[in-house]
C-alpha cells in the first residue's frame, strides 16, 4: 500500500473520555480499559487487523482472536464503546468508507455476561442503514467480515 496520508476532518475521531458507557450485557472484563484511550485520533494512520486464520475466507474462534490481542499486548490500542459512539457520530459515510461493510470488534469492552461462562465482544456495524453495537459470544468463529482495529503508537 504505501503513498501519502491525507488527513481530512472527516477522519479524525473525537471521542469523550469523559463517561463510564453502560453496559447491557455484563460486566467489564477488562475495567481500566472500558474507558481508556486516546481523545482524539486519524482513522487514517489506523490499521486494520485480521488473524492469518481469518484471511482469504478462513474462520477463526472469538476467543483465539482475543487471545492473540491480549497476549500479545495489542488491547490497548485496540478500541472501546466510546470509541464505537464517535465513530457513529461520523456517521454512515465515513464508516463505509473506512470499513467497507465489515464489522469493527471492540476488544477493550469484553464483558461477561452474568451467569454465564462465556465471554461477548461487542461490535459496531451496519445493518439496514444505521450503525448498530452488536455483541458476539466467543463460541463462534469470526471470518474476514470481523476485523480488528489497531490505533496508532504515539
Amino acid at each position: 500500500m504505501g503513498g501519502t496520508t491525507v488527513t481530512t476532518e472527516s477522519t479524525i475521531i473525537r471521542v469523550d473520555r469523559s463517561y463510564f458507557p453502560p453496559c447491557p450485557i455484563g460486566k467489564p472484563v477488562h475495567h481500566k480499559m472500558w474507558y481508556r484511550g486516546p481523545e482524539q485520533y486519524d482513522l487514517a494512520k489506523t490499521v486494520l487487523w485480521l488473524h492469518p486464520g481469518q484471511k482469504k475466507g478462513g474462520q477463526v474462534s472469538t476467543g483465539i482472536i482475543y487471545d492473540e490481542q491480549r497476549d500479545v499486548g495489542y488491547l490497548s490500542r485496540c478500541l472501546n464503546l466510546q470509541d464505537a459512539k464517535a465513530i457513529q457520530e461520523k456517521g454512515i459515510e465515513t464508516f463505509r468508507k473506512f470499513f467497507k461493510g465489515k464489522s469493527l470488534l471492540l476488544w477493550k469492552a469484553v464483558v461477561k455476561p452474568p451467569g454465564g461462562q462465556m465471554l461477548a465482544v461487542p461490535c459496531l456495524s451496519e445493518h439496514c442503514g444505521a450503525l448498530l453495537i452488536d455483541w458476539i459470544y466467543f463460541e463462534f468463529a469470526l471470518g474476514g467480515n470481523a476485523i480488528t482495529l489497531h490505533l496508532p503508537t504515539r
